[in-house]
């Protein structure tokens, strides 16, 4: 999939898929990965973090001021050049989909947000070692995707134009994916059980949050854990 042909009409192409703001979710993200980086590692703001597959900057934009250092890495030049505007204060390096342009144990966690299920399977085993090399002892790997089973998601997912190479992994697999790589999972999450996103409705999931019908889910594990 070439997504520098969609990097100026991502918002939009989201945004008319799944008829709800892609900036709101970007902030849902922002609020999730901080609350498991500070579980985990304590205060983000001595983090370094990693962004996988940051296309635009969206999720970076709202991370980067709760965070130490924030670096994002995508495949589509376009979106860095945008991502730049949205997110000045981000490291933004351009990838290459095999070898990441950063030096080993550089970060204290990891993260992509709806990127594995653009990587064909046969290399996805790949990717995700690849994914964690940058990434410190006992430091973090966490998966934000879409949930196959929910119905509402496989037909958002149809109507998305970049998305027509999408092939989704269900959670059990994201689990087995980080296991193989070296990082068992310490926790999981589903969410998205409402059309309608704010902090009070993240709350109140968290409640069920271990059904496995939410719109998305987000596991993370422990690198040498």
């Amino acid at each position: 999939m070439n997504f520098d042909s969609f990097a100026q009409d991502y918002v939009t192409e989201v945004d008319k898929a799944a008829r709800v703001s892609v900036v709101g979710v970007a902030v849902e993200k922002k609020r999730l990965i901080l609350d498991v980086l500070r579980v985990h590692l304590g205060d983000p703001k001595g983090l370094r973090v990693l962004d996988i597959g940051c296309g635009i900057g969206l999720v970076d934009r709202e991370l980067e001021a709760d965070v130490g250092l924030l670096c994002g890495v995508d495949l589509s030049r376009d979106s860095l050049n945008l991502a730049k505007t949205r997110a000045p204060a981000t490291r933004f390096a351009l990838y290459d989909g095999m070898n990441l342009p950063i030096a080993n144990a550089s970060f204290d966690a990891v993260f992509a947000v709806s990127v594995i299920h653009h990587v064909p399977p046969a290399v996805r085993g790949a990717f995700m070692t690849e994914m964690l090399r940058p990434v410190v002892d006992h430091g973090l790997a966490i998966i934000i995707e879409h949930n196959p089973f929910n119905p509402v998601t496989r037909r958002i997912v149809s109507r998305c134009a970049f998305d027509a190479d999408a092939i989704l992994l269900n959670c059990r697999q994201a689990r087995e994916l980080l296991a193989a790589a070296g990082a068992p999972t310490v926790g999981r999450r589903y969410m998205g059980f409402s059309p309608v996103r704010n902090a009070v409705i993240e709350r109140a999931e968290r409640s069920f949050a271990w059904l496995p019908i939410g719109a998305q889910y987000c596991v993370w594990g422990v690198k040498g854990a």
